[in-house]
């Protein structure tokens, strides 16, 4: 199918904590080939995922750095693909108009936050009493966006990083540093809607993980039963990659819409503040 989108002046905080409307810009019809804008993350993703399974067959040091690795290169599919769902939302950004070499930077910025962010929270939590393995697990907040697989604190953490993350790169898409300060501004402007966005993507995570749990042993067992050796492997990959894909994407999506509902209530409530009153 082929997607219209309408570009839209978004909502913009300014200085002195007030926000304001902009302007909307006029409608712009591009078009596209919806299934291929959903496409164009996998190829981070893949990387990112092979990353994480070869970094567990090194030494510690060498898996520490392969794992980490493969967070910036998830970010990098976050990336593209929060462009594309912002575009099929019918909002702008200029995330797309970023060189390989300022994504990367980009990139870099926004994983180093995040992980400073689950260290922090871990370190509060085992403070807390929280045994260390559990309070290790904050810090595999970003990760978990795609690749949690499991039932644990993970399912409630990793959405709520991904607003955080989500947010850095809206506001670099406007123009903005990608900083937490902006993002947290934003986060107090619009959390009524970011966050029924993470309650909604946590039970969903939460099938798919059970689904993924239920169909993965029967999938090992039906492939080890005739495929080549050489394919089994292959075949494993597929399938995982298939639900890092859907959570991804699952929660850019939502993500994506909260927001937008946000900027619309927002730009009615201002366009109610403006309009004149009888007499």
């Amino acid at each position: 199918m082929f997607i219209e989108f309408r570009y839209i002046r978004a909502m913009s905080h300014s200085r002195t904590g007030s926000t304001h409307l902009r302007r909307l810009a006029k409608p712009v019809r591009k078009t596209g080939y919806g299934p291929y804008l959903l496409i164009e993350a996998m190829p981070w993703l893949f990387l990112a995922m092979t990353l994480r399974t070869i970094s567990f067959a090194f030494p510690p040091a060498i898996n520490v750095l392969l794992y980490y690795g493969a967070q910036f290169i998830l970010l990098l599919a976050f990336l593209v693909a929060s462009q594309r769902m912002i575009e099929i939302a019918g909002g702008v950004s200029q995330l797309g108009k970023l060189s390989m070499t300022e994504q990367l930077r980009l990139s870099r910025a926004v994983v180093w936050r995040m992980i400073a962010i689950g260290l922090l929270v871990a370190i509060a939590a085992k403070a807390a009493g929280m045994p260390p393995e559990n309070a290790a697990r904050f810090v595999q907040g970003f990760d978990g966006i795609a690749f949690n697989r499991y039932f644990d604190l993970l399912l409630i953490w990793s959405p709520l990083t991904a607003i955080f993350a989500f947010l850095m790169l809206v506001e670099k898409g406007l123009g903005r540093p990608a900083t937490l300060r902006g993002s947290a501004r934003e986060f107090a402007i619009r959390w009524p809607y970011l966050l029924s966005a993470a309650l909604i993507a946590m039970p969903c995570i939460l099938l798919l993980n059970g689904l993924q749990s239920l169909i993965g042993p029967p999938i090992s067992e039906f492939v080890t039963s005739f495929l080549p050796e050489r394919l089994r492997l292959l075949a494993v990959i597929t399938v995982l990659f298939a639900f890092a894909f859907v959570r991804l994407w699952l929660t850019v999506a939502l993500l994506t819409y909260a927001l937008r509902r946000s900027y619309r209530a927002t730009s009615s409530h201002a366009s109610g503040l403006q309009r004149p009153g009888p007499g």
